[in-house]
């Protein structure tokens, strides 16, 4: 058997993949990394103008990618959200200049006060 394929009995009524069994030679390899399945979809877009094309095939040109590479990434661009950076990452990305001094706040002396 191909180490990246699966024996016909492992394929349920629907057609989709089902798990291993637990201690099998292929949980194991997939445990360990060796196969990955990760379900890709695909986007057809139709009735695109000529002058739109070229500027992405223009664009994918000037970033070293195909026409389709550049369109996976515009798309990734615009409608992933970016990712989450906590406060310890931003307070650790600041520079560390200055003195605790130059932070004091000046503060006038209280007013005397009679009871």
């Amino acid at each position: 058997m191909h180490p990246l394929t699966r024996p016909s009995s492992a394929i349920s009524s629907v057609g989709d993949l089902a798990p291993p069994p637990p201690g099998s030679a292929l949980a194991r390899q997939e445990q360990s990394g060796l196969i990955s399945m990760i379900a890709m979809a695909q986007l057809i877009v139709r009735d695109i103008d000529k002058a739109l094309v070229d500027l992405l095939k223009r664009r994918a040109a000037a970033h070293g990618r195909s026409a389709e590479a550049e369109h996976r990434e515009i798309l990734r661009a615009v409608l992933q959200p970016p990712p989450m950076v906590s406060l310890k990452d931003h307070l650790l990305a600041m520079p560390d200049v200055g003195d605790d001094a130059d932070f004091a706040i000046e503060r006038s002396r209280a007013r005397k006060v009679t009871l």
